[in-house]
């Protein structure tokens, strides 16, 4: 088995029902040569939560999800899929998704990753919480490995 593709799907793993908060996961991916899609780790994610020094009110007008765009939940998972040490042409830890494809038997290099397409993928749960507008982006092909 050779990969030809790789990717991530973020999940929203918990939300606040004032929409104030949310808890995110990553699963990082690898589609092989056979069709098969190989999960790669689930051990990433983040949380975010929107404040106010405001009073009440303006408590509950705020709506983190009004505020999340495609491009942010796409900046924020390089961050945390590329550890800070990081830094161009080494945009990703390939070292440590050979070591996760060599745990299931599969021989590939830094240099052959680095070469796949990469793909972003949003659940139904995240797709629903955004704008329409932003919802629809989704199934714009990203680049998540070009500066922005």
């Amino acid at each position: 088995m050779t990969p030809i593709a790789l990717g991530v799907i973020c999940d929203l793993e918990s939300a606040s029902g004032d929409r104030r908060s949310a808890s995110f996961s990553l699963l990082e991916f690898a589609v092989m040569d056979d069709g098969t899609r190989l999960t790669l780790h689930t051990d990433r994610g983040w949380g975010e939560t929107i404040n106010t020094t405001g009073g009440r009110d303006a408590v509950r007008r705020l709506d983190m999800w009004a505020h999340t765009t495609i491009d942010t939940l796409v900046q924020t998972i390089r961050s945390v899929l590329i550890p800070d040490e990081f830094e161009p042409p080494d945009d990703h830890d390939w070292g440590r998704l050979v070591e996760l494809f060599a745990v299931h038997g599969v021989t590939t290099s830094r240099d052959d990753l680095r070469r796949l397409p990469f793909s972003v993928q949003f659940t139904k749960a995240i797709l629903t919480k955004l704008p329409p507008e932003e919802a629809a982006r989704s199934t714009v092909p990203i680049d998540w490995m070009a500066d922005g």
